[in-house]
């Protein structure tokens, strides 16, 4: 019984005399009459063409977000208008953010270092070995030695009065010096290199 349901679910009705055929028949099997079949192949090929239309309106959508996620990227990493974007990719920044003014100058050059994975970690406290790339960095690039006793001793523990020191000796204000932080350094060496006095 159950696969006489089967059968007769798959059958088509014959439009002459109304008898039940096979889904394959092409006549049928009680009249003889000419089974049309223009009915399925239609059904066929529109649903083919759906699924068409669902492919490409998906391949078009998809490549409108890789369109647009490409065009911000580009903004977020190449505009120059108002803050300086740094050419650094930070993960804990944003892009736009105003802590990039402080210091864009050892930005362009690459004198700030990463703190644990791509983070600019502005307020950490500087270590030792990141104070000493940045000055050789920026003395470097403004083709100077740095001086030996402006940098810190590898391991030691970094003050807010030996970082007023290694500023003083690079003709800075001590002044400028308030916190250990990174970004507070980072200002101090960009006014010494960059700065109007570095400048002349």
């Amino acid at each position: 019984m159950n696969d006489c349901r089967q059968i007769t679910a798959v059958r088509r009705q014959c439009t002459a005399c109304g008898a039940a055929n096979i889904s394959a028949a092409k006549f049928c099997g009680s009249c003889g009459a000419k089974i049309p079949t223009a009915t399925i192949i239609r059904n066929k090929r529109s649903k083919r063409s759906r699924r068409r239309v669902y492919f490409r309106a998906i391949l078009v959508l998809a490549g409108i977000l890789v369109a647009a996620s490409a065009v911000m990227s580009y903004q977020l990493f190449n505009r120059t208008d108002g803050v300086k974007v740094s050419p650094m990719p930070f993960a804990d920044v944003p892009a736009d953010h105003p802590v990039y003014r402080t210091c864009r100058n050892l930005l362009e050059i690459q004198a700030v270092s990463y703190r644990k994975i791509l983070e600019f970690a502005p307020h950490e406290t500087i270590s030792p070995a990141e104070w000493n790339h940045a000055l050789n960095s920026a003395a470097a690039h403004m083709k100077i030695a740095a001086p030996a006793e402006a940098m810190l001793p590898e391991n030691s523990k970094v003050t807010v009065d030996a970082l007023r020191s290694r500023v003083g000796i690079l003709d800075g204000d001590p002044e400028w010096v308030s916190n250990t932080s990174r970004i507070k350094a980072y200002f101090c060496l960009e006014q010494i290199f960059f700065g109007t006095k570095g400048r002349k």
